[in-house]
């Protein structure tokens, strides 16, 4: 090999190296109430939180865009979806929505799609915001459809209510949902999509579960009492955070992808997205 393409190749992988290494990094970030006002806050393993957003009012539901931005929804003045860099500069106005409460936005994989829950009243339905024309479109009707997530192949999962009990289904665009009969809210699936990651309640405890797609093998991750919700999965699978409310206090929690070495990362926080 000549010299200038052994160090053409060391340039090439010192560069895929160091791009891996600050995608698996990625903080988690959250919201926070702080002085009174919601914010959006990061964290990374090593317990450093960073207020984002720093605005008076409501900033909360952030969530990872393909491209390493946060969105989030803001009441600055309304509650519409915004968006800002990773390290909270450059914040600006991705869509106002015309009425209702939008809740839990999440970018498809192609960074096409944002899809959100809008609450209305007692009824809460899951919609998709085109970014290309700005079209937002109602996915469901049924009134109890929530917390949407993204798969890697821009299949869309979410959480309904069926005969009383939290149930989780998949829907492509432009067709009607299924339900791969699992019982369970918050799924989230992990970036190779192979993985799904959720919740379910077991003796009156919230519970984080985790499915996996290839063989259907479930695993229940967590035994702790209390509510322990929202898991989100780090960008190289081998940790999780997930929101927890006890009667120890609350925060953000992460574990390995087993469901051990369980470690309080906030005091305070909700709606984690890694």
């Amino acid at each position: 090999m000549r010299i200038s393409d052994l160090v053409r190749a060391l340039s090439v992988t010192t560069s895929l190296f160091a791009s891996g290494y600050a995608f698996a990094q990625r903080p988690i970030v959250y919201s926070a109430c702080v002085s009174g006002d919601w914010e959006i806050m990061s964290v990374t393993l090593d317990h450093e939180p960073v207020n984002l957003s720093q605005h008076a009012g409501f900033d909360g539901f952030p969530c990872w865009t393909p491209d390493n931005h946060v969105l989030y929804v803001s009441s600055n003045p309304n509650r519409d979806l915004w968006m800002m860099d990773s390290d909270g500069s450059h914040q600006w106005l991705v869509h106002a929505l015309p009425e209702g409460r939008p809740m839990h936005p999440s970018c498809s994989p192609d960074g096409r799609y944002i899809a959100l829950s809008v609450q209305q009243g007692h009824a809460i339905n899951v919609y998709v915001l085109d970014r290309e024309n700005s079209l937002l479109e109602q996915l469901t009707t049924d009134g109890t459809s929530n917390t949407p997530s993204w798969g890697p192949d821009n299949t869309l999962y979410f959480s309904r209510t069926v005969k009383d009990a939290q149930e989780i289904f998949r829907m492509r665009l432009g067709q009607e949902p299924e339900s791969p009969g699992i019982q369970g809210s918050r799924p989230v699936l992990s970036e190779d999509g192979s993985c799904l990651f959720f919740n379910r309640y077991v003796g009156g405890d919230a519970q984080v579960f985790l499915l996996d797609l290839r063989t259907m093998q479930e695993t229940q991750l967590t035994h702790l009492q209390g509510i322990n919700a929202a898991p989100v999965v780090s960008p190289d699978r081998a940790h999780v955070a997930f929101m927890r409310y006890s009667g120890e206090g609350s925060g953000i929690y992460s574990m390995n992808a087993s469901g051990e070495e369980i470690e309080q990362l906030t005091l305070g926080g909700m709606e984690p997205d890694w």
